[in-house]
């Protein structure tokens, strides 16, 4: 991803030559890291304006009472001042990070990528000592950027609550149970694998019938990224990319409580979907051949969306838009990767908040959406993945204590269970609600321990402290949560 450190001296002295005045700097230096793109995506998901800010006095005098001013223009986000009492000979001082307020209106009704600055000056009382301009990039509110930034935020735009999702959602669940009455779009809830394969028919035929028509992606998108259409934009046009079908099927498969994964190579988009509850280590995985793994094993299905944008007279099945994305896969020098939905939200990447305006309803003829087809042959899937049925248990406070009171020996202070205390050889959970906690334990829900994942730190652009800021919990938290309510 693109970054950038910008450097600038302010003297208080008579300037020297311009080789010694880079090799001997004088009066203060401003030091300013932040990343070149930055979008609704980004800013909505932690990741901070300015990363951090280091100011550097090169002088032989103390620098005393300094204001810094940090100012943006456009104003896509609100400006601070920071004051610091005194600034030694030499001494350096670093902020990190500058947490700038976003001004969400303007980054929600931009339309067009903007070229903007972030102003750094440095002042005491109104004599100023330094100054440097950071030139950005500001995304449009549907804009994603590709490599040039985190390429997990693609998994910003699967917005699930976006109002045309609802309407599909609402088609799909009529078209089900007029075949099926006894079924539901409710996800993964009957443990079983064609039970989800006739949700992901349901939808397929759905969006089928929508009548729309395909338009070319640019041909570098994958690492230049792109405009996406979000859901209702595609539904009043009629219109979408490639990129535009993925999305807008991961969206409608997350909110049908599916696990989508979208599908990147070269110059194409498709998407896949999870037949139980599980999801990829990482939310962006470029390992073709762990994809294929997962699809050859039963577990997940790969499907090309492109053909609902045809004539209904070339439009293909959804097993031959199977066969087709997984003829992809077989394409290893085109392949990027692959952003797992499910896995980008336990990591804390959110959807984008849609617009509050009205879902606009255009008189467009629709078709009459196919059957659903039959569950295609499906490998039988190994134990170790399956997900355990729930088991009954006492629903009662006296039956959960009498069961507790069996499973205890020693009601006395020598239990470690009633008297724990943390050791090199026992595991710390993250549990942030023990109350919710302890629900689960009770109702049978069982969980597999996993190593504490590292949440936006090491190359990961988003910031943990500015999320912290935002939102009132730390990331580790709200993923602890997340995972209880997903039990």
């Amino acid at each position: 991803m693109d970054r950038q450190t910008s450097v600038a001296s302010g003297s208080t002295g008579v300037a020297t030559e311009a080789e010694a005045e880079a090799d001997n700097p004088t009066g203060v230096e401003i030091e300013i890291e932040a990343d070149a793109t930055l979008g609704y995506a980004s800013i909505q998901n932690a990741v901070p304006v300015v990363r951090s800010l280091r100011l550097t006095n090169h002088g032989a005098d103390p620098l005393e009472n300094l204001q810094v001013l940090i100012t943006c223009n456009p104003r896509f986000a609100q400006g601070i001042k920071l004051r610091f009492d005194r600034l030694a000979p030499r001494e350096s001082r670093r902020v990190s990070p500058v947490d700038l307020h976003p001004d969400h209106s303007y980054l929600a009704e931009l339309q067009e990528a903007v070229q903007a600055v972030v102003k750094v000056t440095v002042l005491t009382g109104t004599h100023e000592l330094a100054h440097k301009a950071q030139p950005l990039e500001i995304l449009a509110y549907d804009q994603w950027a590709g490599t040039r930034a985190l390429p997990e935020l693609l998994a910003a735009f699967c917005m699930p609550n976006n109002p045309a999702v609802d309407v599909l959602i609402g088609k799909a669940s009529k078209l089900l149970r007029s075949q099926h009455s006894e079924l539901s779009m409710n996800g993964y809830q009957s443990k079983n694998r064609e039970v989800v394969w006739k949700q992901v028919s349901a939808l397929y035929s759905t969006i089928s019938a929508e009548a729309l028509q395909y338009s070319e992606p640019p041909a570098s998108f994958g690492s230049d990224g792109q405009k996406i259409r979000t859901p209702e934009r595609i539904l009043e046009t009629r219109v979408a990319t490639c990129l535009d079908l993925a999305m807008l099927f991961a969206s409608c498969l997350e909110q049908a409580g599916l696990r989508p994964v979208v599908l990147i190579k070269d110059g194409h988009a498709w998407v896949g979907v999870w037949l139980h509850s599980a999801c990829f280590a990482d939310p962006l995985t470029d390992d073709v051949q762990a994809v294929r793994k997962r699809v050859d094993s039963g577990e997940f299905l790969v499907f090309e969306t492109t053909g609902v944008a045809q004539h209904h007279s070339h439009r293909p099945s959804l097993r031959i838009a199977m066969e087709q994305g997984h003829a992809h896969l077989l394409e290893e020098d085109s392949f990027r990767y692959a952003v797992d939905v499910h896995r980008a939200r336990e990591v804390q990447i959110k959807p984008l908040p849609s617009r509050t305006a009205p879902l606009k309803r255009t008189e467009v003829e629709t078709e009459v959406p196919q059957a659903i087809e039959p569950t295609p042959h499906l490998p039988p899937l190994d134990p170790e993945f399956l997900t355990p049925l729930d088991l009954p248990t006492e629903d009662t406070p006296e039956g959960r204590l009498s069961k507790w009171k069996s499973k205890l020996l020693d009601l006395t202070l020598r239990n470690r269970l009633l008297n724990f205390k943390p050791t090199k050889s026992t595991l710390q959970f993250v549990a942030p609600d023990l109350a919710k906690l302890e629900d689960a334990l009770a109702d049978g829900a069982e969980f597999r321990v996993r190593p504490l994942p590292g949440i936006m730190e090491g190359v990961d652009p988003r910031m943990a402290q500015v999320h912290t800021n935002r939102v009132g919990r730390t990331p580790m938290d709200d993923m602890a949560l997340e995972a209880l309510a997903n039990k």
